[in-house]
């Protein structure tokens, strides 16, 4: 990513995820001020909704300072890239902010790509769990097992069994003299 963020000309990453502990305080005041603004969106999003994701994310137990300032600041931009060393947490940061976008600002639909399917299924996987409606796009083998139900094609296939049985309970309700339009 940063051999990338270069050849792009870009000046410095997205998001910096790690934050000297010495200007936690001053960085919890820039990220406020940030926060004042209204992030970019297509459609306008109305500030009371803003404020309270703001407010998910603050009051967040499971994120850092450091996290927390880096989906605040997410929130800013049009394109987000999270970078930095194994373990700091950027898989749960991307789950965390997806979360944010699409069950506080509403925001769908919303895309997570990866040049990995582990990467991939690691997204679908804590996005699952955070109670997000994930649908897994890409080559079914590729896919860990735990993770089928959210695959694009047994979602597929779900909502067609979903179908047929709602087709029999109404045949069946028919047939007693009741009926019922759906």
């Amino acid at each position: 990513a940063e051999k990338m963020r270069q050849q792009m000309g870009m000046p410095g990453p997205a998001v910096k995820l790690e934050i000297d502990h010495r200007k936690d305080e001053l960085e919890k005041q820039r990220v406020k001020s940030l926060a004042v603004s209204k992030p970019y969106t297509k459609d306008p999003i109305d500030n009371k909704k803003f404020r309270e994701a703001m407010e998910f994310i603050e009051s967040a137990k499971d994120l850092n300072i450091s996290q927390k300032n880096a989906i605040k600041a997410a929130a800013q931009r049009k394109l987000c890239l999270f970078q930095g060393p194994p373990g700091t947490g950027k898989t749960h940061v991307s789950c965390r902010t997806l979360q944010m976008w699409s069950q506080k600002l509403g925001l769908k639909p919303l895309l997570a790509t990866s040049d990995s399917n582990v990467a991939v299924d690691n997204i679908a996987e804590g996005l699952a769990k955070l109670g997000v409606n994930v649908v897994r796009v890409g080559r079914p083998e590729k896919v860990r097992e735990f993770l089928n139900q959210t695959t694009l094609e047994n979602k597929l296939i779900k909502m067609r069994e979903d179908k047929m049985k709602k087709k029999k309970e109404n045949d069946s309700k028919e047939d007693s003299g009741i009926r019922i339009v759906v």
